[in-house]
């Protein structure tokens, strides 16, 4: 035979586990947030060091032209 259970002790414990759920997702939510801002970093720097390679390669680019004129010249 089954025990009868309070209705009130089984709305504390679904709002118990409601509780623990809402902080375990605010604990991820936390977690996502420093990856993403982390994330942000990276792109920052990788965005940086793309500009300085099509910098470099523009550079050398003219050394090309400059090398190209002197032949010709």
């Amino acid at each position: 035979m089954q025990e009868a259970r309070n209705p009130a002790d089984e709305i504390w414990a679904l709002l118990k586990e409601t509780d623990r759920i809402v902080k375990e997702n605010a604990l991820r939510l936390q977690e996502t947030d420093r990856i993403v801002k982390e994330n942000a970093l990276r792109q920052k720097e990788t965005d940086r060091q793309m500009k300085e390679t099509d910098r470099k390669i523009g550079e050398l680019g003219n050394r090309f032209g400059e090398l190209a004129e002197h032949l010709v010249a």
